[in-house]
């Protein structure tokens, strides 16, 4: 992951270069190989880089386009881009993923994001129209946080760069009380912090002249399919094909990458395919988590599916004295409370893997929604389809699910 940070002044107001750095500073951990500014005009953009695709000084941020004119800072992954090279004109100036958005940004303007598959979320200032366009990935993977403050426009990957920016703030009572009462989070564009919002995933904003203005690119709700037609056998077809195109785009890295196995249905097909695409293990080393003094009833899966593909297995124990001598440190990183006890092992994994010098790790995280797999989240699907659609709909959902056989 990079970090991205920056602000917009007032019309004719000079940003502070020292407020830009202190920002920076604050996400410093999010990128080890470089670090990069840009200000001009009434525009700050920071950037601190974590090296995936063309190590090269050609892959500096803040990144500038050919003309000078358009800068970018970015963080994420565009998978398809060598695809987009092929739809976009030359000359290259580097082989890095970044190129391409700003390319993009030129010949499809603020429908970019439309072309993208990848995670992302970045922020562009144009100097002609004195207008900084940002946008976030369909899903949200990655974040983007910003705030208004004395006509100052703020943004940033994390919190903190905001709050070391003097954005004036409190506890969010409502987000805080979602959290406590339902077990809700990341559930709307509000933080837990107040004044603080988060771009939604799937859209892009423009700011200008102090007005901000946000617009949605992308919604699940408009990608349903009919599947009435539809033989297990075409959609047993399909949904192989979708799943290995997703995982092999994803294996295009110019550094080492680790393969994350939780023993469930998403990260184990994850696993299984890159076996199948690459034909064995190669240069991958498989890590997972465990938790000490606990029979996890996922650990035979892990050895099993390790043993039958024959790839070597490595995991790192979490103990109840890792959970709190760990609390500071990962509610640090999270910027916000957080789900359950898994983010302390993820968090412990990640460190193992950046000492290991692995600084990408491919898993399974949200994969086990698209199997169906966690039942813990049909009880908020069947209230949201009663809410909006209905008890004669919910019924239907019951019954086709099987509740009421």
């Amino acid at each position: 992951m990079c970090g991205i940070a920056g602000f917009v002044c007032k019309k004719n107001q000079k940003p502070p270069s020292k407020l830009l750095a202190r920002m920076v500073k604050a996400i410093r951990h999010r990128g080890s190989d470089d670090e990069g500014v840009y200000i001009k005009d009434n525009a700050a953009l920071g950037h601190r880089r974590l090296s995936i695709l063309d190590l090269s000084a050609s892959g500096h941020q803040p990144m500038p386009d050919t003309s000078g004119k358009i800068w970018i800072t970015f963080n994420g992954e565009i998978y398809n881009y060598l695809e987009l090279k092929k739809e976009l004109p030359g000359p290259w100036q580097s082989s890095s993923d970044t190129e391409v958005l700003l390319k993009g940004y030129k010949k499809w303007g603020k429908r970019t994001p439309e072309h993208l598959n990848g995670i992302f979320a970045f922020a562009l200032w144009d100097e002609h129209k004195k207008e900084l366009y940002a946008a976030r990935d369909h899903l949200g993977v990655k974040p983007f946080y910003y705030a208004i403050q004395n006509g100052v426009f703020y943004f940033a990957s994390e919190i903190k760069a905001l709050l070391v920016a003097g954005i004036k703030t409190k506890p969010n009572d409502k987000i805080i009380y979602d959290y406590l009462a339902y077990g809700y989070y990341h559930h709307t564009n509000e933080t837990f912090f107040e004044n603080i919002h988060q771009l939604p995933a799937g859209c892009f904003l423009l700011y200008k002249n102090g007005k901000l203005k946000i617009e949605r690119y992308w919604d699940l709700k408009d990608r349903v399919l009919d599947l009435s037609n539809w033989s297990g056998g075409k959609a047993a077809g399909d949904f192989f094909h979708v799943f290995k195109d997703a995982v092999c785009i994803q294996l295009r890295s110019d550094v080492p990458i680790g393969v994350q196995l939780s023993g469930g249905f998403d990260s184990s097909a994850v696993t299984a395919m890159v076996h199948h695409i690459v034909g064995g293990q190669k240069n991958f080393r498989l890590f997972s988590h465990v938790y000490s003094d606990h029979k996890d009833k996922e650990i035979p899966f892990m050895k099993a599916l390790a043993k039958g593909l024959g790839w070597k297995w490595e995991y790192i124990t979490v103990s109840p004295s890792d959970m709190s001598d760990l609390a500071e440190e990962v509610l640090w990183h999270q910027d916000e409370p957080f789900p359950g006890l898994p983010t302390f092992g993820l968090h412990m994994l990640a460190k193992v893997c950046r000492e290991n010098k692995i600084p990408v790790i491919l898993g399974g995280q949200g994969g086990d929604e698209v199997g169906a797999g966690y039942e813990y989240y049909m009880g908020a699907y069947f209230l949201d389809v009663l809410q909006n659609d209905g008890l004669d709909r919910m019924y239907d959902e019951l019954n086709a699910y099987g509740m009421l056989r």
